[in-house]
């Protein structure tokens, strides 16, 4: 589903109004709004071409930008240590109790109906993990919408939570050719 933009005019001039003619031919792919020192001439323009809101001061259309950008940062921060906390928590003792039910199911103390409810609990640990983590990139999507850019924040992705096999061997440093091998994995 696809979003409109939404952009602010400081100051309601001749070039505001040519490309605010503009604008509206992209039929809402675009949305205005409009600042300038005399609020009645925003709102003229807001009438004239459709658009979102009207400002009385370019500081106020401001204020409002980074109010968003703040919402949306403090909403990926929470997100963030959302997923952060649930997979070393929750998913790490779901996997835990695995381990455990597979070593008791290997010395006889359980059944396998103990090793089948601990599977359960780890793939419904994992499955709400990747809701977790599909809240924080959207989350990510609001801020980088609000503040009109792509981030380059958080530096690096968590664990592969599935990846139960020996560690990434060249992580972060993809070969800059067909034939080169990361370092450490020759044969």
């Amino acid at each position: 589903m696809a979003t409109a933009l939404h952009i602010a005019f400081l100051g309601c001039g001749f070039i505001t109004r040519v490309h605010s003619g503009h604008l509206r031919r992209l039929r809402g792919g675009v949305v205005a709004s409009y600042a300038s020192r005399d609020r009645s001439r925003a709102e003229t323009f807001v009438k004239q071409f459709g658009g979102r809101q009207a400002f009385g001061s370019y500081e106020a259309a401001s204020q409002r930008a980074v109010r968003e950008a703040r919402v949306a940062w403090i909403e990926l921060d929470s997100a963030s240590r959302l997923v952060e906390q649930y997979r070393s928590t929750v998913l790490a003792l779901a996997e835990r109790n695995l381990t455990l039910a597979e070593a008791s199911l290997r010395s006889g103390q359980a059944d396998v109906t103990v090793l089948l409810e601990a599977q359960r609990e780890v793939t419904d640990a994992r499955a709400r993990l990747n809701d977790l983590e599909q809240a924080a990139a959207l989350a990510r999507i609001e801020l980088e919408y609000a503040v009109g850019g792509v981030l380059a924040w958080p530096p690096t992705p968590g664990p592969d939570p599935l990846d139960r096999g020996p560690s990434t061997i060249g992580a972060g440093t993809p070969p800059k050719g067909l034939d080169e091998v990361p370092s450490g994995a020759r044969q």
